[in-house]
């Protein structure tokens, strides 16, 4: 344990200013009292002359002697007496004024002493400022360069170095016209000078991408934004700025991948477009020929035969429309037309269209319409019907003995279609599959046997989310399925409704009215075939050209009522030759394109081309039909 006193304790020394002023004031202090108590020991001891006594002094020398002393007495006295108050006035005085200069130097020394102590602090906080504020720059992702009204570099961090290749002794003072690319360094002054002048700028104020100069040469691109600072009367300019050259390189690499993409989109589409119409046109063939030997007298073992061709022909047909569905999605082209139509006579439609395929397997078949439901909606009706197909069609492939039940209700403000069975059901851990493209779910497992493709369910789901309704299911193994799925109840006006029914009105067709005489332009003889076999069968008079540009030729040298052009012929394919006949004065002609192409634009290009209307192969007599109830002739032609 250390002792608590030194034997040999130092003395007590202080350097503070404070203190040694304070012990000058005490000394001061004590002076005076010390001259105020000898002047008083003073004023006490010559109250009084001295006068010495002896024992034979005469009388009369006594007396002589005692008036000289007296009268010296007196001399002194008055001397005395005037000199020792005047010379204790005076010290009493000056050591006043000397406690007095010390007392205001006392404190003159203790203010000038903190003002020290707070200039040495505020230096000190300075100092630490500008090196936190140097780090801060320094440390800061981005450049910053300063200028001042000259261009003169002031200020060139260290993220200005790692950008440029400079260090700041290279550039600090130097214009900033160093750092501009040659062919805008000479203008720069200019464009600085100007902006004083006019205060207009193009780069004060925002951010702008430029280019600039490293010291090896090189241009590099930069982001920078410049902003105005006025400082005790001076201006300057300080610049953030950022090497953006990985960024334009992602960014060309992003252009070039989307232009890629687009590509191999652009190809897929042509691949697709090919594929529909190489495989349209044979389907075209196999089921506008069933199509017409169903109308001939056929023994039961034929018509198994037809049946059969017809079915799988359509199956094929739907596999290719899926894909094609498919297709549209994944690009973002598929396109949801809404229109008023009737709902209740929609659904009838639908249901009956597959009526024939549950009496066929045995099913009991119901169809439930609330009362409640409106009688007209707006929607994409050819959307809700195939979505309406899709789940009867799927009810019956997986049911075997039971029924289908098909319901629509209303659910708040939509509407709710319901589709049951009591077929085979699906087993929960498969239910996340269930609307997953090219996912095919069977007898409860999933498994590669059923036919299709796998992307009816996914194909749903996204056209009822498209439409603004949801879908979803409730199933489970060996008791059967329920699908629903919900679009939303958009009410048509009155003026809507009644122009539908005058259209329905209109429907009513005079047979006799269909256009007669008809040219069909398609270089196929299987497709003439086909075309012609249900025109005559409608009581049309068909002329058939093989191209484009007989197609042109014959419509100068003949009256047709309608045309049915196909799109792609060997000559001149029937785009240019829709133009040529609208330039030969034929406006009002219906021409009606025929195309194996079934792709999002197909349409559009078709109506751009001058065409009238649309019709997609395989033909089918309905459609032909719908055509002909469209161009008929008004009931005062001349026949």
């Amino acid at each position: 344990m250390p002792p608590l006193f030194n034997e040999h304790p130092k003395p007590r020394t202080s350097n503070d200013p404070s203190q040694q002023v304070r012990y000058l004031f005490y000394a001061l202090i004590a002076i005076n009292i010390a001259t105020i108590l000898l002047s008083t020991i003073l004023l006490i001891s010559i109250g009084e002359p001295y006068v010495p006594s002896t024992a034979d002094n005469t009388p009369s020398k006594i007396d002589h002697l005692a008036d000289n002393l007296k009268q010296r007495s007196e001399n002194q006295s008055s001397e005395v007496k005037t000199v020792v108050p005047n010379g204790i006035f005076l010290l009493a005085m000056f050591t006043s004024m000397l406690i007095t200069i010390a007392y205001f130097g006392h404190k003159l020394i203790i203010r000038l002493h903190h003002a020290n102590k707070e200039a040495l602090q505020t230096e000190k906080n300075t100092h630490q400022l500008k090196k936190r504020l140097t780090a801060i720059l320094d440390n800061a992702g981005d450049g910053l360069i300063t200028i001042n009204s000259q261009g003169i570099i002031e200020v060139f961090n260290s993220s200005c170095q790692k950008i440029f290749g400079y260090d700041q002794d290279e550039v600090i003072g130097q214009n900033i016209s160093l750092l501009v690319p040659n062919e805008h360094a000479i203008k720069h002054n200019g464009y600085l000078n100007n902006y004083l002048e006019t205060n207009e700028s193009i780069i004060v104020g925002t951010g702008r991408e430029v280019e600039a100069c490293c010291k090896d040469g090189r241009t590099i691109p930069i982001e920078i934004c410049v902003t105005k600072i006025e400082l005790e009367g001076e201006i300057l300019f300080t610049a953030v700025l950022r090497d953006i050259t990985e960024r334009k390189k992602n960014e060309l690499e992003i252009k070039r991948a989307k232009e890629e993409a687009i590509e191999a989109s652009q190809a897929k589409s042509a691949f697709l477009a090919n594929m529909s119409h190489e495989i349209r046109t044979p389907m075209n063939g196999i089921i506008g020929t069933a199509k017409i030997l169903e109308q001939t007298h056929l023994n039961d073992k034929q018509k198994k035969y037809l049946n059969i061709i017809s079915s799988s022909g359509k199956s094929l047909l739907q596999i290719i429309n899926d894909i094609l569905d498919f297709s549209k999605i994944e690009s973002g082209h598929f396109e949801i037309i809404n229109e008023t139509f009737h709902l209740k006579n929609s659904i009838e439609e639908q249901a009956a269209l597959l009526q024939p395929l549950v009496t066929e397997k045995g099913l009991k078949y119901a169809l439930e319409i609330a009362s409640d439901l409106p009688d007209h909606i707006i929607g994409d009706e050819v959307r809700v019907n195939q979505i309406l197909t899709n789940l009867i069609g799927n009810a019956i492939k997986f049911t075997k003995e039971g029924e289908i039940c098909i319901r629509a209700e209303k659910d708040d403000d939509h509407i709710k279609f319901t589709v049951s069975d009591t077929g085979i059901g699906i087993a929960k851990e498969h239910h996340d599959k269930v609307f997953q493209s090219f996912e095919q779910i069977s007898e409860g497992r999933k498994v590669s046997k059923s036919s299709g493709t796998g992307l009816g369910l996914s194909i749903c789901k996204y056209l009822t989310e498209a439409m603004g309704g949801t879908t979803g299911f409730e199933s489970a193994l060996g008791k059967g399925s329920h699908f629903w799925f919900t679009t939303p109840i958009k009410l048509p006006s009155d003026e809507e409704v009644t122009n539908l029914n005058r259209e329905s009105d209109n429907n009513s067709f005079d047979t006799t009215l269909y256009p007669k005489e008809i040219l069909v332009v398609e270089d196929m003889a299987t497709n003439q075939f086909i075309i012609t076999e249900i025109l005559e069968d409608f009581g049309c008079t068909v002329d058939l050209a093989n191209n484009g540009a007989e197609g042109v030729k014959m419509v100068q040298e003949k009256t047709y009522e309608l045309l049915l052009m196909d799109c792609n012929m060997p000559v001149m394919d029937g785009f240019e030759a829709t133009g040529q006949i609208r330039k030969l004065g034929f406006d009002t002609l219906p021409i009606v394109a025929l195309t194996a192409n079934a792709l999002q634009g197909d349409r559009e290009k078709c109506l751009d081309a001058g065409m009238s209307d649309f019709l997609s192969k395989p033909i089918m007599p309905d459609d032909v039909e719908e055509v002909l109830k469209k161009y008929q002739r008004s009931p005062d032609h001349p026949t």
